[in-house]
Formats: C-alpha cells, sequence, structure tokens
C-alpha cells in the first residue's frame, strides 16, 4: 500500500470522511436505546491517521460512536481489518497514541477482508451494522460478496466503487471488472459512465436494496475519480444518506433507483424491488418511488410541500382495497412518461390478485440437530416473521428457546406488570406499552399469503409475543371475530392467543375455533397481586379459561415468571390446585423471574430485581440452585396429577438437564 494515501488528505477523501461522519452521527441517533449491540466494520482500515494528523475512518467512527452512545443502553464493537502488514502494525501504533487499545470494543485484524467476514457477520447475527468498504483499486470488491454482506437483516454501508480505474483497466482485467459489477458471463462491459454506475446500482436493486451515489471528482480535472455507493435495505437508511449526500455535492447526487431509466427499464425494475420487499406497489415502495423522484426533478421547497402531503391513496377493485398509490405524482406537473408511470401503477395491481406477499422460506437447524425448510417471513416482516432473538444452545448456561412464528397484529399491552419486558422493547415509543394496533387488511393480506404458500411446516402463529392477545376485544368489532375464522380456512396453522386477560365473550360466540389455542399466563396469587398491577385476578383468569374449556377451545398455561416469595412453595401448590379443580389444559409451560437490562433500564418498580442473581445469554436471572429446586417442586406436583406434558420457558440447558427433560424436543407453549 503506497505511503502516499496516507499523506495530506485529499480534497476528494476530505468529501469521503465528511460523508461517513455525518452519516453514522445520523445513525446512531436512530439506533441508539433500541439495539443493546451495534457494529461497525472497516474493511480497508489503513493507518488510521493522516501524515498532517487529519483522522482516518477508524478514529472518524470510534469517535462519533463513543459520543454518541455515551449514557445509553446501546454499546458497539468495531472491526478494524488491514490486510498490508506494515500499514497494519501502523494502524495499531497510531491508535495506541491516541489511547484505543484492543479490547471488547475494537477489534484488528490483519487479513483481507475477504477471508473474515463471514466469521465476522456470524458474530453480528441480527445487529445493525454498517460496513466501509473503501478499497484503493477495484478487484476486493467482488458483487457476490458485497450482496452477502447487504442481504442480511439490518445491513447497509458505503463502497468506494472506483470508476476511473474500472474504465482505464476495462480492456487489460475484464474479468476483476465482471466481478466487481456481478455480470456473470462475458458480456460487453458499459461503455458510458453513467452506464456503469447504473448497472452496478440496478444489480442491488434486483436483489431489493436501496442504493444512493455521490460522483467524487479529482480535484484539479473536471473527471470522476470514484463513485461512493450507498447500499441498504433500510428505505430510512437511504433518505438520510441522500441528504448527506446532497449537503456536499456541487450537483445533485445521482438517485440510482430511477434515475435515467426508460419507462420499460422502470416497470422490470419496479417489479423486482417489489417482489424482493414482498408484495407489489407497497407503501414502502410508493414511497421510495415519490420521494426518489421529487427528490431528483423538483426544488428544494416544492420537495418539501411534496412529502408534506399524505403520500397515498387507496386504489379499489371490486370494492377491495388493493395498494396505496402516491396520490401526489398523478396531482403534480408530470412528464408524459411519469404519467405512463402511474398508469401503470394502478393497470398492473388490476390484474393481480389481493393477496401478494411473498413468502420467504430457508433451512433452519432444529435442537434435535435436524434441518427443515420454514417459513421466515411474510413481505417485510411486519405481520408475520420468525422469532429468531435467541442464538442455537451450545453451552450448559445458554437459553433453549426454539424460533417460532409471530404474528405481530398489535403492539403493547393494558395490564402494566412491573416485570414487562415490552417495557424495554418499547422504551422509545412515545406512548411506551399503550396498546396500538395495526390495520386489518394488511394482516388478512399476510395471512392468506402465508397460507396459500406450499412450503413450510404445520406451526402456530403467536399472536401475543409483543402484545396481549385479548386486548383488541373490547367494542363491537373484537379482533377474535376478525382472526379466528380466517384460520378455519385451512388446516396448516393455529391460532395462539396469549393473555392475562378475561374478555372472552367474543371467543364464546365463535362455534368453529378448530385452529385456536388460548394459554393464559397465571401465577402464584400474592405474586400476582403484588407485581402484576391491572390484569384480572388469578382466580378469574383460571374461570376465564374453564368457560373456554367447556367451549371446546384447546387451553394451555404458561406460569411464568415464578417468584420465590415467602412461602412459595404453598401458593405454587394452591395454584395447581386451582387449576386442576377446573380443568385439564393441553399444555403447561413454567419460567421463572428474568430480565433482559434493556427491560431492567425500561421499569420503574425495580422491587423484583433483587431476586435475580445469576447471568446468562438472556438476561439475568434468579439463582440456579433456586429455580431448580422451585421447577423440580412443580414438575412433581404436576406428575402427581399425572401431568407430563410440560416444558421451560426460556431457561438453560444446565436446568433442562438436571430436571432430566430433553430439551432437545422441547414442546413449549409457543409451538403446535
Amino acid at each position: 500500500m503506497s505511503l502516499s494515501l496516507f499523506g495530506q488528505k485529499k480534497p476528494w477523501t476530505k468529501r469521503k470522511h465528511i460523508i461517513l461522519e455525518n452519516y453514522l452521527s445520523a445513525w446512531i441517533k436512530v439506533l441508539k436505546n433500541k439495539f443493546e449491540k451495534i457494529f461497525y466494520v472497516d474493511c480497508f482500515a489503513g493507518k488510521g491517521i493522516y501524515e498532517d494528523e487529519t483522522h482516518g475512518s477508524p478514529l472518524i467512527a470510534y469517535e462519533i460512536l463513543t459520543k454518541g452512545l455515551s449514557s445509553t443502553a446501546t454499546t458497539f464493537k468495531l472491526f478494524l481489518i488491514e490486510k498490508d502488514k506494515k500499514t497494519f502494525e501502523e494502524l495499531k501504533d497510531n491508535l495506541n497514541k491516541a489511547g484505543i487499545k484492543e479490547n471488547k470494543k475494537i477489534v484488528f485484524k490483519k487479513d483481507n477482508y475477504q477471508n473474515c467476514i463471514g466469521s465476522i457477520l456470524d458474530e453480528i447475527g441480527n445487529s445493525p451494522a454498517f460496513f466501509f468498504i473503501d478499497p484503493s483499486g477495484f478487484k476486493d470488491i467482488p458483487f457476490e460478496l458485497l450482496l452477502k454482506i447487504f442481504q442480511g437483516k439490518r445491513k447497509e454501508g458505503l463502497i468506494t466503487f472506483m470508476y476511473d480505474f474500472m474504465n482505464r483497466f476495462k480492456d487489460v482485467t475484464p474479468e476483476r471488472i465482471y466481478k466487481a459489477l456481478g455480470i456473470i458471463t462475458n458480456e460487453s462491459l458499459p461503455s458510458k459512465e453513467v452506464d456503469f454506475i447504473k448497472h452496478y446500482c440496478s444489480q442491488f436493486l434486483k436483489k431489493g436494496l436501496y442504493t444512493t451515489t455521490f460522483q467524487n471528482k479529482y480535484s484539479e480535472r473536471d473527471r470522476t475519480f470514484y463513485y461512493l455507493v450507498f447500499v441498504s435495505s433500510n428505505f430510512y437508511g437511504l433518505k438520510i444518506m441522500w441528504n448527506v449526500m446532497r449537503k456536499i455535492a456541487t450537483t445533485t447526487p445521482l438517485i440510482s433507483l430511477f434515475h435515467q431509466l426508460k419507462l420499460d427499464e422502470f416497470k422490470k425494475h419496479l417489479i423486482y424491488l417489489c417482489n424482493d420487499l414482498g408484495g407489489f406497489f407497497s407503501e414502502k415502495t410508493a414511497l421510495a418511488y415519490l420521494y426518489l423522484k421529487a427528490s431528483y426533478e423538483y426544488k428544494d421547497k416544492e420537495l418539501k410541500d411534496l412529502l408534506k402531503v399524505p403520500p397515498f391513496k387507496k386504489i379499489k377493485s371490486n370494492g377491495t382495497t388493493l395498494i396505496s398509490c402516491p396520490q401526489t405524482l398523478s396531482e403534480t406537473n408530470l412528464s408524459t412518461e411519469d404519467k405512463e408511470a402511474v398508469e401503470f401503477f394502478k393497470q398492473y395491481l388490476a390484474q393481480n390478485t389481493e393477496y401478494t406477499e411473498k413468502v420467504y422460506c430457508k433451512q433452519y437447524s432444529m435442537l434435535d440437530g435436524s434441518k427443515k425448510e420454514l417459513v421466515e417471513r411474510v413481505g417485510n416482516g411486519s405481520i408475520i416473521v420468525r422469532f429468531d432473538k435467541t442464538p442455537p444452545p451450545q453451552k450448559a448456561n445458554d437459553v433453549v428457546c426454539p424460533h417460532f412464528l409471530e404474528l405481530k397484529w398489535a403492539y403493547g399491552c393494558p395490564y402494566d406488570c412491573a416485570w414487562c419486558y415490552l417495557k424495554g422493547t418499547f422504551r422509545m415509543r412515545k406512548e411506551g406499552i399503550k396498546p396500538a394496533f395495526k390495520k386489518r387488511e394488511i394482516i388478512k393480506s399476510h395471512l392468506l399469503s402465508l397460507f396459500r404458500e406450499k412450503k413450510g411446516g404445520s406451526e402456530a402463529l403467536n399472536a401475543g409475543e409483543i402484545a396481549d392477545s385479548l386486548m383488541g376485544e373490547f367494542g363491537n368489532n373484537p379482533f377474535s371475530k376478525f382472526i379466528t375464522p380466517l384460520f378455519e380456512t385451512q388446516n396448516k396453522y393455529k391460532l395462539l392467543f396469549v393473555t392475562k386477560g378475561t374478555n372472552i365473550k367474543h371467543l364464546l360466540d365463535i362455534s368453529e375455533h378448530k385452529n385456536t389455542v388460548v394459554s393464559f399466563s397465571i401465577n402464584a396469587t400474592p405474586v400476582a397481586e403484588r407485581w402484576e398491577y391491572r390484569a384480572p385476578s388469578v382466580y378469574e383468569r383460571i374461570m376465564a379459561a374453564k368457560k373456554l374449556y367447556e367451549a371446546g377451545y384447546t387451553v394451555r398455561f404458561r406460569i411464568d415468571p415464578m417468584v420465590p416469595i415467602e412461602n412459595w412453595q404453598l401458593h405454587y401448590r394452591k395454584l395447581i390446585e386451582i387449576v386442576f379443580q377446573n380443568l385439564i389444559p393441553e399444555r403447561i409451560t413454567i419460567g421463572s423471574l428474568r430480565g433482559l437490562q434493556s427491560t431492567i433500564n425500561g421499569v420503574k418498580d425495580k422491587s423484583w430485581i433483587n431476586f435475580l442473581e445469576e447471568r446468562t445469554n438472556w438476561g439475568k436471572r434468579i439463582s440456579f440452585s433456586i429455580r431448580l429446586e422451585m421447577y423440580s417442586y412443580v414438575v412433581s406436583l404436576l406428575n402427581e396429577k399425572g401431568f407430563y406434558n410440560l416444558a421451560l420457558c426460556k431457561e438453560t440447558i444446565g436446568i433442562w438437564e438436571a430436571l432430566k427433560l430433553d430439551w432437545r424436543n422441547i414442546r413449549c407453549n409457543c409451538l403446535l
């Protein structure tokens, strides 16, 4: 690596670093307190500092993340990768002089990023991550590897696309350029600059990824040196980066999604995008089109006025709402091509059915070591998505939790329990855990798309992971009467209600409910009275369960979280006696008090935290010995009743094995 790269910082490098700095600052403002950890990966870290003592990308990122995440619940980790031995040693030395040494927050890797990116992605998992891919040439940015990075959940980044070098060497080393552009066959390379960058960005577009670019020119001549290409699956991230680039551009940055596309090309790429996002002409896609066209073609004031107008109007066919279409596009002075594009929106949709959400499936490793192809999500995952926050358990202290399907029909809960993990999950919502409901037409569309998908196995859809399942039962249009009949149209999936509620009137009115399971969360009476502030009494919940049981519903119980209060044995014995005096549940899942740090930070009443003594990869817990004693006691009580269909909720391998229960074949509350 040439020393000249790290002499006086060049004007084009200054522009690049301003873009990086401004975007990272905005990025962490969005993510802080929403995630436990975020990652920054510098794939060509360089020396970290220039000879004129200005900071390189590693120091810029470290300082922004350190400052921006101080006093928040979110931590960060930096991977600084540099393959050149001498440059790598100078990088470590320069950062050491700045007081930055390798620790839990910063990792140095002397390697080619292509060799170590797989293990880094494994560690990052589904956490948000920003990748700064800034090579000095073009051989180290194979398109297939970039797709592997950016198609991951919550991944985005900035690529230095060395156009000038590619253009000069396209006849000398075309095979490297083929790899960089994602061209498989030896077709002709683009002859014009705009075609080069347009082709590159359209390759990401086909995979459902957003891009925007910044043209970085040589200072001494009016010629492109390279493009900075931002890639993200998140449209909000695209809007932020576009504004960051626009502020320092001498000309409007190239908007690569739809810029200069002819109508036929526009149609083709729009279909690619809609298919990969899940669902034709979703509001997200319509808004992307509106924003990008307006951003490129209208002045700032007009753009602001456009975006203030509610951008969608409903298009109906035979009385059924099919899509939301950009309202302002048809009400603004548009070119003939744009008017044709708006008509294409409408006509294309009219030819398709109401339920066009794409169902994504993939191979999952099961707890018993087998592999199964299961549904990952429907569409963008806003309604139906697989809960996959727990890593596969391997060690005794690892938590066992199978990955189940969530039905995210609403947010929040009216019962305000002291330890409610939703208080941590929704700590950034103004409304906190106040209930909020999603549009039923969207829920229906996603469900019916799932029901017609042939791949994937029979499963339960948990409607109570981020909401109490019975909180939509008030009024004349209860959620149960909308959702239960939908599940009766098929025999593959079951609906799982999880609740502390007792408003079962509407459920009792439903005669066909073979595909509906109702699970009541209950606890020892003193525990519920002390910490479950607004919930109905435990006895009322059991009586509601009894009525549903007698009406033919499949009923389950969750005794969770158990708390070792004084005389806990007596209170949990009474609880089980009351249950079995009234019904025999299909399944019982038991769990003990636990708290993620985000939950602990988000609650006011912290008295229950005094019971937590042990750390696991699912938060703090009651000590192992006390948990084991509590579980052993409750399991023995259930066995005395002749009841053996039980499981543990988010408990460690060590506890499962100490109880001689088979965690590899778990049948807990969230599964069929």
